[in-house]
């Protein structure tokens, strides 16, 4: 059996279903969501500073990335878009 901890972020906005906690937290193991909470904790091993973290909130419109597109009409230029998005994450539109 291992000796695996579980994982805490931090940030400004933790949201859920229900309520926004602000500033807030999450505690997860793996996949597994253990834990969601208010305020600021003694020690987190992530802190995501000013970040929203939200519940399943997935940016599905994108037009490419890294030199690749989507509206290119080639599948390399397409192929290109997801390696970078799939190796980097998509970024928020304020930040693109």
């Amino acid at each position: 059996m291992t000796d695996r901890k579980a994982t805490i972020l931090a940030a400004s906005r933790i949201a859920t279903g229900h309520v926004v906690h602000a500033p807030g937290w999450v505690t997860y193991d793996k996949d597994r969501i253990i834990a969601v909470g208010a305020g600021r904790l003694a020690r987190a091993d992530r802190d995501l500073g000013e970040a929203i973290v939200v519940p399943g909130f997935v940016d599905l419109h994108v037009h490419g990335g890294g030199g690749g597109s989507f509206t290119g009409g080639t599948l390399e230029s397409a192929l290109q878009a997801v390696h970078t998005h799939r190796r980097h994450g998509t970024p928020p539109p304020w930040r693109a």
